[in-house]
């Protein structure tokens, strides 16, 4: 592929650093007017995708994209910082399958944390990140392992800070039930009364049944 070295520079600072005098590239494209480079490991389509934005070339940009390859654009969004540049297209590829934007937590919610880091979308991203932090579980199970390979070009910080907080929310919750079990006389008396939608007892007894099954009762 032919791309135009003025527009990715202006269009990425990433290429704007590679394409400086003093790397292999810049060197090249200084003395010769040109340089080669190979990226083995992006997607072909997704880069040519991004390549035709750059040029201005809007009736080859798909209006719209799969999940799948939008997961790849991201990828390469996020790479080399062209979100300026794709806002507008990555508005209409993500509207187009909105409808699949996780709601509650199964496995897909990983890669999908992963499509908002990469286009810069941090109203989606904290939604998403909370219903991984509250609601999510088995991530060691071989899909989840599976999806966070497939993100594996994430910040660790992403996971890791995740991990770490559905980690406190757990123990103060437990924390929690065993003061509510061990001192209930501090506790205020609750009355399951039919205008209530939600009965106390019977909430903490669900969260004990739930808990031994996953061995997390008794402490």
């Amino acid at each position: 592929m032919v791309v135009s070295s003025r527009h990715v520079m202006l269009a990425s600072r990433v290429f704007n650093a590679i394409l400086q005098v003093g790397f292999t590239e810049g060197d090249a494209l200084k003395s010769v007017g040109r340089a080669e480079i190979e990226f083995l490991e992006d997607d072909p389509a997704a880069f040519t995708t991004l390549m035709n934005i750059i040029h201005g070339k809007g009736h080859n940009v798909p209006c719209t994209v799969t999940f799948e390859k939008l997961l790849d654009l991201a990828k390469l969004v996020d790479k080399y910082d062209l979100h300026e540049c794709v806002f507008w297209f990555s508005e209409g590829w993500i509207q187009s399958i909105k409808d699949k934007v996780p709601t509650y937590w199964y496995e897909d919610v990983i890669p999908w944390i992963a499509i908002c880091w990469g286009f810069h979308r941090s109203v989606e991203f904290e939604s998403l990140t909370r219903i991984a932090i509250k609601t999510g579980y088995n991530f060691d199970s071989a899909r989840c392992q599976k999806q966070m390979a497939t993100c594996a070009w994430l910040p660790d910080i992403i996971f890791e800070t995740i991990k770490e907080k559905r980690e406190k929310l757990i123990a103060k919750t437990l924390g929690e039930l065993q003061s509510w079990l061990l001192y209930p006389s501090k506790k205020k008396e609750y009355k399951c009364l039919q205008k209530n939608k939600v009965c106390p007892s019977m909430t903490v007894g669900t969260i004990l049944i739930s808990a031994s099954k996953r061995k997390l009762w008794p402490l």
